[in-house]
């Protein structure tokens, strides 16, 4: 009883054993690699249906089984050096994975040596995977992603071009205009002037919105963290609308809530541009009434940040509540009467809530068809410690940080040449103009000068190789671009060909004094640092 016991379990067991081999094997034969294993003498232990295909169709040799030795086979002869090399790398202890063409197919080979219970590598197991398909797809999906950015590259080099094409001619309409109000003029004069700057600087402003549009489409866009006044900034966004609050014949009520002289950080030019929007917006769809503009600012005592949130009420047009969603849409306005009544791109409130969203912010709002709308967003700024400005920097008329300095003008531009030159002649400086890099050079080499402004795109040679020629002999002299075009991570860039500062047409007069100023100052306290 007791041997036909032993018999009885030895065969269970056998066929347990069999019964998973079979399982084994069914997984092998139906996995999408070609499976096989070797030992030590390169005799097949084990295969899967895939590899005997595989073989049989790639060399052409058929009946390859566990117990083959593949070494003294006629395969072996078939078998690529490439494949044998693997072999002998896997036997020697290394895991491998190759890509490996045959054929004109592409075979992800992937294989590891098989050790024993002492270390000792008894054979090696492989798998390949035939990934042609796939190739080409990687292939196909680099060259889409190739021709989407040369794509991207040719509408940045296309929107760089047009920054550079609209704003230059705007730069002279801006600066002639500025500089014809500051003259004698009739007192029926100034109305039309202080339009025309109007209608100019709202040009402008479009111009940067269908930029910025882009830039942060493409995810290129970032924000600065710098210091500034924020009353100051309140200060500066209020007196943009003046003139045409005047125009229109519409009050504009500045309310403030908390300590606005404070010294905070954070992407200055972006949130005025945002505010600029939203005031732009409730001027334009206002007729008659009042746009306020509001700002609240709370202390957070124990976060080292100032909470503000700025607010944007009209007594205007109003939204119906169906157009809500509809107007943060990109080119979209309200309905079709309001672009035919007041125009406009339909890019100012998306633009804007974009600009927040980068600040991790959003914009707010409330309206009431026909009795106006109320916009307001909340930022946290984080706080700076005051620190006195440098008398150097201010351009008013009685700051004469620029009198007597040599300034080189490399502009090709007669309009610009006009409107640059009488700013930095009414700041008393010496002012020489260059029409070209070529000539700037030229310039630099038989006279001293204290700065030079140049423009990037002129004929004969452009500002970057001028301004390389020029670091190159007087490292020391400071060079601002002076220029139209707008690109991503300009500033980054410029700063790299050799610029000390970047200026953008059109320019505020007062920063343009206040650059020229800081380097001036700048260079004169490295040479007395020196003496």
């Amino acid at each position: 009883m007791y041997s036909t016991y032993i018999i009885l379990n030895n065969f269970a067991k056998q066929n347990r054993l069999l019964i998973k081999s079979i399982s084994l094997q069914a997984t092998l034969d139906n996995a999408p690699a070609a499976i096989w294993s070797i030992d030590n003498d390169f005799h097949l232990t084990a295969t899967n249906v895939k590899y005997v295909e595989s073989i049989e169709k790639e060399f052409g040799h058929s009946g390859l089984k566990p117990g083959v030795n593949i070494r003294n086979h006629a395969i072996w002869q078939s078998i690529p050096e490439v494949f044998k090399e693997q072999y002998f790398l896997v036997l020697s202890g290394e895991e491998i994975v190759q890509e490996t063409e045959l054929n004109q197919k592409v075979y992800e080979i992937k294989a590891v040596p098989v050790f024993d219970m002492e270390g000792k590598i008894q054979g090696a197991t492989f798998s390949s995977t035939d990934i042609t398909e796939r190739k080409k797809a990687e292939e196909s999906l680099i060259n889409a992603k190739k021709v989407a950015e040369e794509a991207n590259q040719a509408k940045a080099r296309f929107l760089s071009n047009m920054s550079h094409e609209l704003r230059t001619p705007l730069n002279g309409i801006i600066g002639i205009t500025r500089i014809m109000q500051d003259e004698e003029n009739l007192p029926s004069q100034l109305p039309n002037l202080m339009t025309l700057q109007d209608l100019s600087e709202h040009t402008l402003q479009i111009i940067n919105n269908i930029l910025d549009f882009a830039k942060i489409e493409a995810g290129k866009s970032s924000l600065e963290n710098k210091r500034f006044n924020l009353k100051r900034f309140i200060d500066k966004t209020h007196s943009i609308f003046k003139g045409t609050a005047k125009l229109k014949a519409i009050k504009l009520i500045i309310e403030t809530q908390g300590l606005a002289d404070i010294f905070v950080k954070g992407d200055e030019v972006r949130l005025s541009q945002v505010l600029i929007n939203l005031l732009g917006n409730a001027f334009k769809f206002t007729e008659k009434g009042s746009v306020s503009f509001r700002t609240v600012i709370k202390d957070s005592m124990n976060s080292g940040n100032y909470q503000v949130s700025f607010h944007v009420i009209d007594t205007g047009i109003g939204i119906r509540m169906e157009n809500i969603d509809k107007i943060f849409e990109s080119f979209s306005q309200a309905d079709p009467d309001t672009t035919r009544r007041f125009g406009g791109t339909g890019l100012g409130l998306s633009i804007a809530d974009k600009i927040l969203g980068l600040m991790n912010t959003k914009l707010m709002m409330e309206s009431e068809y026909g009795k106006g709308s109320h916009f307001w967003f909340e930022v946290d700024l984080p706080k700076s410690s005051y620190s006195p400005p440098r008398k150097i920097v201010g351009g008013g008329e009685n700051n004469l940080a620029l009198a007597n300095m040599n300034i080189l003008l490399a502009e090709d531009s007669k309009v610009n040449q006009i409107v640059a030159s009488r700013l930095l002649q009414k700041w008393k400086a010496n002012v020489f103009l260059a029409s070209h890099g070529q000539s700037a050079v030229e310039f630099i080499r038989l006279r001293n000068f204290d700065l030079v402004l140049m423009d990037l795109d002129m004929p004969v040679m452009d500002g970057y190789e001028a301004t390389g020629i020029i670091k190159n002999q007087f490292p020391d002299l400071p060079v601002i671009a002076l220029t139209a075009a707008s690109f991503d991570d300009m500033d980054s860039y410029l700063s790299n060909k050799g610029f000390d500062e970047v200026v953008q047409k059109p320019f505020m007069p007062e920063e343009l004094y206040n650059k020229i100023a800081s380097l001036l100052n700048k260079e004169t306290n490295s040479k007395n640092n020196t003496v």
